[in-house]
């Protein structure tokens, strides 16, 4: 005990600081020893300094704590990456649905333009209804009305009668 001077006792206080990883007290007593140049140092002699100094034994205790807390957030992370890879595979699959829906989307307007066109020009029947019509022909024909009722589907005129 008496080869510890106030300045090897900070010394050692910051060592423990610094310390990374697991923090065992024969890794840290054969740290110590070579830093502090001294030939022979027991773990005895540091249980002895965290006696005699409660900061040296409350800087040991915080540097198990964040290896523990190190230990701890690692497994954490690992799971927070599969999860983020689990969300970007589900905002892959969701983009995917999107397009699908917005191409579906897409045809039943073509649908809904090619009926109301037939509609409006012919007897209203199935066989009717269902015969394709350019797409802008059919806008063109349902927007340009000299009155000014409203086609709801667009909010434009409907065509000439």
């Amino acid at each position: 005990m008496s080869k510890f001077t106030s300045k090897d006792v900070e010394v050692l206080k910051r060592e423990i600081d610094h310390w990374e990883g697991k923090f065992s007290m024969e890794a840290f007593v054969a740290h110590v020893a070579k830093v502090l140049n001294f030939n022979k140092l027991s773990k005895g002699t540091i249980y002895n300094l965290m006696k005699d100094y409660p900061e040296v034994k409350q800087r040991v205790e915080a540097a198990r704590e964040r290896y523990r807390d190190q230990k701890d957030n690692s497994a954490v992370k690992d799971v927070d990456d599969q999860l983020l890879n689990e969300a970007r595979e589900q905002v892959k699959k969701l983009k995917a649905e999107v397009g699908s829906l917005k191409k579906e989307n897409s045809m039943l307007q073509e649908k809904i333009i090619q009926m109301l066109y037939n509609a409006y020009y012919e007897k209203v029947n199935i066989s009717n209804l269902k015969r394709p019509v350019d797409r802008q022909e059919a806008v063109k024909a349902l927007s340009e009305r000299a009155s000014q009722e409203k086609v709801a589907f667009f909010d434009q005129p409907l065509p000439p009668k």
